[in-house]
């Protein structure tokens, strides 16, 4: 009992490097990373949050503490170190809400050139079945290899079969035989 009265009246020492030494963590936001620089201020300092050099000091602390992007940002700051904390708080979020829509947009961007990859893939094996222009191509390849071969009925090359002018005569001769024999 003795011993922790004595250690309840006797001041603490300050230990202002050890104060100092919190860093923002690259995820987590301006206000946690406040909160705990003034819980390391109190504990290990002694000096109270409210008090206006205490101010000052965490100020300084906030801005130099800060993830980089952060404080590029409070450091362009007109007059940062006239400001009020919770103006520097507000300005750190907006670049903290940033940097996380700017995630969302590269995972977007991402996904999207996956499915694009996957789209293209598809259109090179054939199998997207929808692809009409591949097939009008396929149509037009066998016409112009029917063309080269020629017709099947008498072998020449420019017509096929259908209007082969030699097959139309004999289905003119054979017409004629018939009426004939009628």
């Amino acid at each position: 009992m003795v011993i922790l009265g004595i250690k309840e009246v006797a001041p603490r020492s300050q230990n202002f490097v050890k104060a100092f030494e919190v860093r923002q963590e690259k995820d987590e936001t301006p206000s946690a990373f406040l909160q705990r620089l003034k819980e390391a201020t109190r504990k290990y300092s002694g000096m109270d949050s409210d008090d206006p050099v205490a101010q000052g000091l965490l100020k300084v602390q906030f801005v130099t503490k800060s993830w980089p992007d952060i404080q590029k940002k409070l450091q362009k700051l007109d007059e940062w170190s006239e400001r009020q904390m919770e103006e520097l708080l507000c300005e750190a979020q907006k670049v903290y809400e940033k940097r996380e829509d700017e995630k969302q947009k590269q995972k977007a961007k991402m996904m999207v050139a996956a499915l694009e990859e996957i789209t293209k893939r598809r259109l090179g094996s054939g199998d997207n079945r929808k692809d009409r222009g591949g097939h009008e191509r396929q149509r037009l390849g066998i016409r112009e290899r029917r063309q080269q071969a020629g017709c099947y009925h008498c072998g020449k090359v420019g017509h096929f079969k259908w209007e082969c002018p030699g097959l139309a005569r004999e289905r003119e001769t054979v017409s004629l035989m018939t009426f004939d024999e009628e």
